[in-house]
């Protein structure tokens, strides 16, 4: 008779955890990082320059709130309750990301409320706020599907005082509510798409806007009627099956995953400096919602399984990527790679989870996740 076993583990005290040696041998838990008194966390932020860490929690008999988490010392310093989203669900869309070169500011839309909002990064505070209800109003866009809005991002950019908004097909730029001014529209470019979400370099002044055909990117951060400079570029990658996982401005390189058929992903390494992506590299067959760009380290992060079913967490570092691939091969064919082995991943954590972030905490490999 064949008996097979199963290891039972309590979920909540598989992450969140941080490798605290260069090797990454050895674990730090913090189970009050994500799991506590407001129960699981809906999302996060890291800002590695103050060693803090941004959270939206959810409870199920406690309101939505803002908390930050200091590395050092791993406790919370700062909680701000969200008392407008008392009828907000956890499964509504929510975005949550800094939107200045400093990380003081950060922007927070919630599908439940409308507002997009800029905040603090240290008090919380709201520092300006855009009612979405309002800007599609003075765009003449009242009857545009409801829908809409569970699908918006944008960042805020204090050197014009204004918003950079997606709203469906359109890119809209807004200083205040009642003046908003449609700067990219889709149709009018006979693009039939939709805007997903819009990711900023403060450096150097550039956006990158991901569609479902293509992506856009716009420079110059200039006020006015002259607008930005836009570019579309376009790829097969980029389908209703694709996401964006991030970008490198300074190697105009762009980062994809796309899933397949047998229901896994290929990470795809981009190179945009041509008005068509080129396909500069790819990893094939991953675990599906396993792999993350660190922009501060450069560097991608994926979850895989050796020959024998071991976890494993990989990485590959896109400064060194020319010792992987030939980088300069204007062939659009795909070279397939693997990345370099970073550590083993404890028992129990891709059995149990769909969603796992892998990231760094300071200079630290960290894991965590948001969803059971």
């Amino acid at each position: 008779m064949d008996i097979k076993t199963y290891v039972r583990y309590d979920i909540k005290l598989l992450t969140p955890f941080y490798y605290t040696d260069e090797c990454c041998t050895k674990l730090q838990y913090m189970p009050s990082l994500l799991r506590g008194e407001f129960n699981l966390g809906i999302a996060a932020i890291e800002d590695q320059r103050a060693k803090q860490i941004i959270i939206l929690r959810k409870g199920n008999s406690t309101p939505f709130m803002f908390e930050i988490f200091r590395w050092h010392g791993h406790k919370a310093i700062k909680k701000c309750v969200l008392s407008m989203m008392d009828n907000a669900q956890p499964n509504q869309q929510a975005v949550l990301h800094f939107s200045s070169a400093d990380n003081s500011l950060f922007v927070f839309y919630h599908e439940s409320t409308k507002i997009f909002e800029v905040r603090n990064s240290f008090s919380l505070k709201t520092y300006k706020s855009f009612n979405l209800q309002s800007i599609c109003d003075a765009l003449s866009l009242s009857k545009m599907h409801q829908g809409v809005f569970s699908c918006i991002d944008g960042v805020y950019i204090a050197k014009i005082s204004s918003v950079f908004l997606c709203i469906g097909g359109l890119i809209v730029l807004a200083e205040t509510e009642n003046n908003p001014r449609i700067i990219f529209s889709a149709h009018q470019q006979c693009l039939r798409d939709r805007f997903l979400s819009a990711s900023c370099h403060f450096g150097s002044e550039t956006i990158l806007v991901e569609g479902k055909t293509c992506l856009l990117l716009f420079s110059g951060f200039k006020a006015g009627e002259e607008g930005f400079a836009s570019r579309i570029i376009k790829h097969q990658p980029m389908t209703n099956d694709s996401r964006l996982l991030g970008w490198s401005p300074k190697d105009q390189l762009a980062f994809l995953a796309k899933r397949t058929i047998s229901e896994k992903e290929t990470i795809y390494i981009m190179s945009y400096k041509r008005d068509v992506l080129r396909i500069v590299a790819a990893i094939v067959d991953k675990r599906p919602w396993s792999t993350f760009y660190c922009a501060h380290k450069n560097e991608l992060l994926y979850l895989d399984l050796d020959f024998s079913g071991r976890s494993l967490i990989k990485h590959v570092q896109i400064d060194k990527l020319d010792e992987e691939v030939d980088i300069s091969n204007e062939d659009d064919e795909e070279q397939v790679f693997e990345g370099s082995y970073l550590a083993d991943l404890p028992s129990g954590i891709m059995e149990n989870f769909i969603w796992v972030t892998l990231t760094y905490f300071s200079n630290a490999l960290a894991v965590y996740s948001l969803k059971d």
